[in-house]
């Protein structure tokens, strides 16, 4: 699906509208299944990414990126139901390599949710132990030029994205790409 974005308004709408992609841009990032769905309109998606901190739901401030720790920020609506099996994969992968350095945050992206909905997602994918967040302003979507639920970015300590997935990324994929972050 094709969404053409004009201004910061429209790119909340077609989150709430949209709940795949395709990758875009052509920065040197490894993107899954690029030929999935037509490209969107938009400026190519970062190759680097800013220091950015997210408040947790539980209180925590999380830095992305966390110097020496890979990261994958996952970006979900409480109301998504692909985003549940996206959590679920997650909780898999963090669960396997969190204690070699790998960190995960789920950052809601509805400017409408609750912490409240968010606990109840939560809770529908099994309770994953890894960070939650709520975008509060679109600061993180704006960073990471998303456009879609369930893009799925795994960034380095430096803050270099090595993965991106626009749409819900096949796990294998993305355990191999969190393998060569963390030199496994």
């Amino acid at each position: 699906m094709r969404v053409n974005i004009v201004g910061r308004g429209l790119l909340v709408a077609s989150l709430v509208l949209v709940s795949c992609g395709t990758a875009v841009g052509s920065a040197p990032v490894q993107n899954e299944a690029p030929d999935r769905h037509e490209p969107v309109a938009i400026a190519a998606a970062p190759s680097r990414v800013s220091a950015l901190t997210m408040r947790t739901t539980d209180g925590k401030d999380v830095a992305i990126p966390t110097a020496g720790r890979p990261t994958i920020v996952y970006f979900m609506a409480a109301w998504c139901v692909s985003c549940v099996q996206g959590a679920v994969n997650l909780a898999r992968i963090h669960e396997d390599y969190s204690a070699r350095g790998l960190q995960v945050i789920a950052i809601d992206v509805d400017p409408g949710e609750t912490p409240a909905d968010l606990d109840r997602f939560r809770s529908l994918a099994g309770d994953p132990r890894y960070f939650w967040a709520m975008d509060v302003g679109g600061r993180a979507t704006s960073a990471y030029r998303v456009v879609y639920l369930d893009t799925t970015i795994l960034v380095s300590g430096s803050g270099e994205v090595l993965f991106r997935s626009n749409s819900l990324p096949d796990p294998n994929t993305l355990r191999r790409a969190v393998q060569q972050a963390l030199e496994l």
